[in-house]
């Protein structure tokens, strides 16, 4: 596992392979979302609309994921849209020092002192938070709906 890439995606390789340390359920515009701090991240579900996204160092449990180097304070993008759901993610690497260490969360769980992975329902959507003191960063992500459901009827 290379813990310099955070690896971001909407496929589960092997949900069965997953830690969770933690787990809570977030609603998010009436849909309910399994939100989990994952061994080496987040994984959020909702098995309703057939949605996962997941953010892990381990590349095993992504499929098709977008790479974000740690080092390099990458940021990046990321649209997902399927007949259920229209989301777009903005993820973006800052300094461990922008991490709002006294903000309450939906879901917080500290590996360490400084290693936080934390969940929050907002808006239209949820951000997520993984610090990493062993690179002096913070990720955040922030992931908004625009469509949570069946698509509407043309005709």
């Amino acid at each position: 596992m290379n813990h310099e890439l955070l690896h971001f995606g909407y496929e589960l390789a092997d949900p069965d392979r997953l830690n969770v340390y933690d787990e809570t359920t977030v609603t998010v515009d009436g849909v309910d979302f399994a939100a989990a701090v994952i061994g080496s991240s987040h994984c959020v579900r909702a098995q309703s609309l057939g949605f996962a996204e997941i953010a892990s160092c381990d590349e095993r449990t992504v499929t098709g994921s977008r790479a974000i180097d740690l080092r390099r304070r990458d940021s990046a993008t990321v649209a997902y849209d399927t007949e259920q759901v229209a989301c777009t993610t903005e993820i973006r690497v800052d300094s461990i020092e922008r991490f709002p260490t006294t903000r309450s969360f939906d879901l917080r769980y500290d590996f360490s002192d400084r290693a936080v992975t934390a969940v929050d329902a907002v808006d239209g959507g949820y951000e997520t938070w993984h610090t990493y003191p062993e690179h002096d960063c913070a990720v955040f992500t922030e992931t908004l709906f625009e469509r949570l459901g069946r698509r509407p009827e043309t005709g």
